[in-house]
């Protein structure tokens, strides 16, 4: 998009090894804790809590950027006690990943508030009919990758989503009231009985290379009360039987953009960027460094501080694919990658997604 549509940036974060300062705190067979809660109150920022298979019923609050991470777990919240991540610090992450709902439990909530640091929500998968809600409030930066949802709704919150699937139970699988946010290789449904895949109040939202549709009348793929909807001509929207496809006052603009989905396994960079056709671009690989916000809002591709992994011209499929063998990171550090290309207005940065390490 155009300088002027600047909406999202992202990084990639690789694998790196823990500070000599920082634990890893072990919950389940072999470990020190037997609840996850217990872990949580006993973690420093910057430390791992690893989660080993099992189910656990739990409810608990985060206001430290620590990794959560699951090893076969599955887990519901309890009644009236969600995971709350509330006050997180500018300048640290909580990263949770690697959990399955538990078929026989609740829906798990996820309630997110108040935090200028960094959310990272990765591998959180379904389970029998039970998927995942989550609620983010006045959130300078949500990443989620690799989810399936219930539902999502954000207030005044600007994140990324790529590669998530929404399967509501509700009358929406998306609602957004302010804040700037993009759907990148997503598909979002609408709830069973009617209601729109999305439901926009206020604020940015940008679609690309993914599925929207309402499953139900009455539902239209998009509800826009308010805000600006950028829709990539790769997106596919589907209303319910004569329904409009996007409903309401909001505007909408259709615009092609770019985006880029990377991935690591720990020894391999894979890279798959996405932009108009014919047009020239280059992706951006950081030096590796303490990731964090730059002038560019949510990209953190310092322009003091990165390389040229690749560059062309995008085809007429407008899909571009690179791999990089990559070595370990240093202890602590990251690397960001974004894509960047040109347009008849300036050099624009596309909207990716996040991918959280295996």
């Amino acid at each position: 998009m155009s300088t002027s549509h600047l909406l999202l940036g992202a990084a990639l974060t690789l694998p790196f090894a823990a500070l000599p300062c920082q634990q890893t705190l072990v919950v389940g067979a072999g470990g020190t804790f037997t609840t996850i809660g217990a872990a949580i109150a006993a973690a420093a920022p910057g430390d791992t809590v690893l989660v080993q298979g099992g189910s656990y019923i739990e409810g608990f609050v985060i206001d430290k950027g620590i990794r959560l991470v699951g090893r076969n777990a599955s887990f519901s919240t309890q009644l009236l006690a969600d995971v709350q991540v509330q006050n997180l610090p500018a300048g640290q992450t909580f990263t949770m990943t690697g959990f399955s709902a538990m078929a026989n439990g609740f829906n798990p909530q996820i309630q997110v508030s108040n935090c200028a640091g960094r959310i990272e929500l990765g591998r959180l998968s379904q389970s029998g009919l039970r998927t995942w809600r989550v609620n983010a409030t006045d959130t300078a930066q949500l990443f989620a990758s690799g989810c399936v949802f219930n539902a999502v709704s954000l207030t005044d919150t600007d994140a990324v989503l790529t590669g998530c699937v929404f399967d509501p139970d509700g009358f929406f699988g998306m609602l957004q009231d302010g804040g700037r946010v993009a759907i990148v290789r997503c598909t979002v449904n609408g709830g069973p009985v009617g209601g729109s895949a999305i439901w926009l109040a206020d604020g940015e939202l940008a679609v690309t290379r993914g599925s929207v549709r309402a499953l139900a009348s009455p539902g239209s793929a998009i509800h826009a009360t308010g805000g600006t909807i950028l829709l990539d001509p790769s997106v596919v929207l589907s209303a319910a039987n004569n329904d409009p496809v996007i409903s309401g006052s909001g505007t909408v603009a259709p615009y092609e953009f770019g985006s880029v989905v990377a991935s690591t396994d720990g020894q391999m960079l894979s890279v798959e960027a996405h932009g108009p056709a014919n047009a020239a671009f280059a992706t951006l690989l950081s030096l590796p460094g303490p990731i964090a916000p730059t002038p560019f809002g949510l990209a953190w591709i310092d322009p003091t501080n990165y390389g040229f992994l690749t560059h062309g011209v995008f085809p007429g499929t407008r899909l571009h694919t690179h791999s990089l063998a990559h070595p370990p990171l240093p202890p602590g550090l990251g690397a960001a990658i974004q894509v960047a290309y040109l347009t008849p207005n300036g050099v624009a940065l596309g909207t990716p997604a996040i991918a959280i390490a295996p």
